[in-house]
């Protein structure tokens, strides 16, 4: 039916009352029957035509009420949150779905602030999307974090455009919190994963470190065993031959001729020791067994101790060690593995310097630095070999001015040593006129300088002892039976662990035991607690070939007085000696 508008309905009105009025002029007769049955007739067609009319205006209202109802129920079932915002931000219109999303009714959402259900974090979000809508006629967007009663927080995507009137501004809110835990997880799965990918890339590279380890180890276990068939072999001959040719023709010798064949003798073994004691630090470096405890040293002192180690060297070459050490310098530096390079370095010096030849050992201090020389006039060494004297893949040996063996393991193991302390190690050389090894250490003057140790009184005689001598290896205890001969009145021997303790119950009234590690039943340092067990008083000093940090705790720990390493040097012992017997 067509919709009739008010002006149309007003101007039917006025033409009908017209008609009425013509009408009702026109007659001045009265109708005929006929006339008036037609009339009547004509007035209830009419009626029946409004009746019509008027049932079809109805129907229209209800299909508009129906269709309005339609739309309400739309608008609140929609999935989405649908507002109507005031400039001032207040909230005059929504949805069911926009209530529910808010947690309240609508009469209680009504004139409340959309802000307040925002997070203080996106609060600053919304104002300025609320101010990009009222100022621009485009759609506008964001993302602002809900928080409401009762409710974990939620995330929604507003989007939002300015009525007509532009007082208010529609804004439709999507519910985004599975979406945005969802790209959360996501990230937090593409972290896990780019962590998971460098932890492989890692492992793969450590494969591949490991793998070029295991190559280089297998080349390292070659040269370890052809040094030891070979460098280790040749001057066990010399040894072997001489001794063998001494003892079967001793009688027939002179003194002289003895005394030429011990010095050579001496000179093999101390070499070979040399030799054999570089491949051991080697092998522990490589494994790194070998403990790493810096402290302040006297390098005054262990330059001493290296000179004299090489005495004999230096008298058969009639080599002149000059060392401008007038006063007490100290170096912050692990003891064993400082003692291991100057061992070194002046124990090559020596091997390439000809008779009568000279060295110098000197030091240059900065304040942040400490510089060690060791100079000889040698044979120096040729250009094209001084890259490879601390390179283990071109390890290089030279025979010495003496014959004298090498390993090329001794400069490689002064490197390590010195840039394990943050140090530097270097060499400048010329062929005929000698080398000049030296290394730097990192510097720090000491507050207190460290005092010389007071003279030894002529009065401290040590004597009258009684010594027990525990080592399994004979040689060994003949050996220490003379050089302790002079001090003692009686020496008793014990072949392992178990016989020095039964010596010593045996003889209570023993003043020093000097105990092996290495020995059968049991070793020095179970020996040594057994002992302890029934006399804390008795002066016990552990020797053994192998002289590391760990070693000396234990033996401590086992109750050991002193430590003093293999072979025995004379000196050493009788200041330790000193230290317990002197009166």
């Amino acid at each position: 039916m067509e919709k009739v508008t008010k002006s149309e309905a007003k101007s039917r009105r006025q033409v009908a009352e017209e008609l009425l009025k013509k009408n009702s002029t026109e007659i001045t007769t009265i109708p005929t029957e006929a006339e008036t049955l037609k009339l009547i007739h004509e007035l209830q067609v009419q009626q029946i035509e409004l009746e019509l009319q008027n049932e079809e205006l109805m129907l229209a209202k209800v299909a508009e009420y129906e269709s309005a109802l339609k739309y309400i129920e739309l608008y609140d079932s929609a999935p989405s949150g649908y507002f109507t915002i005031s400039k001032d931000g207040k909230i005059e219109e929504l949805n069911l779905t926009g209530s529910k999303m808010l947690g309240k009714t609508r009469e209680e959402l009504k004139n409340n602030m959309f802000g307040s259900f925002v997070s203080e974090d996106t609060k600053p979000v919304l104002a300025e999307f609320l101010s990009k809508v009222f100022n621009s006629k485009d759609k506008e967007s964001c993302e602002v974090k809900l928080v409401t009663s009762g409710k974990q927080p939620m995330y929604v995507y507003l989007t939002g455009i300015v009525t007509k009137t532009g007082n208010h501004c529609l804004v439709t809110m999507v519910d985004v919190t599975d979406r945005k835990l969802a790209r959360e997880e996501l990230k937090i799965k593409m972290s896990e994963l780019i962590k998971a990918n460098q932890e492989l890339t890692l492992t793969e590279r450590a494969l591949k470190e490991n793998e070029s380890r295991l190559v280089q180890l297998n080349i390292d276990k070659d040269r370890f065993i052809s040094i030891l068939g070979h460098d280790l072999r040749s001057p066990f001959s010399g040894l072997l031959g001489l001794s063998e040719l001494l003892r079967g023709n001793i009688r027939k010798f002179d003194i002289d001729e003895i005394e030429v064949f011990a010095n050579y003798i001496n000179s093999s073994a101390q070499i070979t020791y040399n030799l054999l004691e570089n491949l051991l630090i080697w092998g522990r470096s490589q494994s790194g067994r070998i403990p790493f405890n810096p402290q302040r040293i006297n390098f005054t002192e262990v330059c001493k101790d290296v000179i004299q180690l090489f005495n004999s060297s230096i008298i058969a070459k009639n080599i002149t060690v000059n060392h401008s050490l007038t006063e007490d310098i100290t170096v912050f530096a692990d003891v064993e593995m400082f003692k291991t390079i100057m061992r070194n370095i002046v124990s090559n010096a020596i091997k390439f310097s000809n008779k009568n030849g000279v060295i110098n050992i000197f030091t240059e201090r900065t304040k942040s630095s400490l510089t060690i020389s060791v100079m000889d006039n040698g044979v120096g060494i040729k250009p094209e070999n001084l890259p490879k004297l601390f390179d283990i893949s071109q390890i290089h040996t030279t025979v010495g001015t003496a014959e004298e063996e090498g390993t090329g393991l001794g400069l490689l193991i002064c490197k390590e040593f010195v840039e394990k302390h943050g140090g530097k190690i270097a060499v400048e050389s010329m062929v005929g006129e000698g080398s000049r090894f030296y290394f730097t250490l990192p510097y720090e003057p000491e507050q207190e300088k460290i005092q010389p140790a007071p003279p030894e009184s002529t009065d401290n005689q040590i004597k009258n002892l009684k010594i027990l001598i525990a080592d399994d290896d004979k040689a060994s205890r003949l050996i220490l039976a003379l050089t302790l001969k002079t001090y003692s009145t009686e020496i008793i021997y014990a072949k392992n662990g178990l016989e020095a303790v039964m010596e010593f119950q045996n003889n209570p009234d023993i003043d020093l035991i000097l105990m092996d590690i290495k020995m059968p039943e049991i070793d020095g340092y179970e020996a040594t607690r057994q002992i302890r067990v029934f006399n804390k008083d008795v002066i016990i000093i552990v020797q053994t070939a192998f002289s590391l940090t760990y070693e000396r705790e234990k033996a401590f720990e086992a109750g050991c007085n002193d430590f003093i390493s293999k072979p025995i040097d004379k000196a050493k012992l009788f200041e330790l000696m000193k230290k317990y017997f002197a009166k």
